[in-house]
């Protein structure tokens, strides 16, 4: 599960089923990102956090019942890459990207 961890010790569940989750980030110059989207050690490293202009964010869902598929699935993960999961079990799984500008970052 994907969680949100308050100040005051309470844990809120967001999103059931969460087996892998990605964030990568678009580091821009004038307006344009240089690819490719980069991790937060990427990032940090070149002390770029002011240029970053988009965040890429991966999410990697799966069934909370097994045996739903008839055989296990191949998943892409990120989406858009080559990078294959195959689990052992029957879960559905499903990849979801989406990448959103940060405001007041893009001209």
């Amino acid at each position: 599960s994907l969680r949100l961890d308050r100040n005051n010790g309470g844990a809120q569940e967001l999103i059931e089923g969460v087996q892998a989750m990605q964030i990568l980030y678009g580091v821009c110059t004038n307006g344009v990102v240089n690819p490719p989207y980069v991790n937060a050690a990427g990032v940090g490293a070149a002390a770029n956090w002011a240029n970053v202009c988009s965040v890429r964010i991966h999410l990697l869902l799966v069934s909370m019942e097994n045996n739903v598929v008839t055989q296990p699935q191949t998943v892409f993960f990120p989406a858009d890459t080559v990078n294959t999961i195959v689990p052992a079990d029957r879960c559905l799984r499903q990849a979801f990207s989406t990448t959103v500008a940060i405001r007041n970052r893009i001209p």
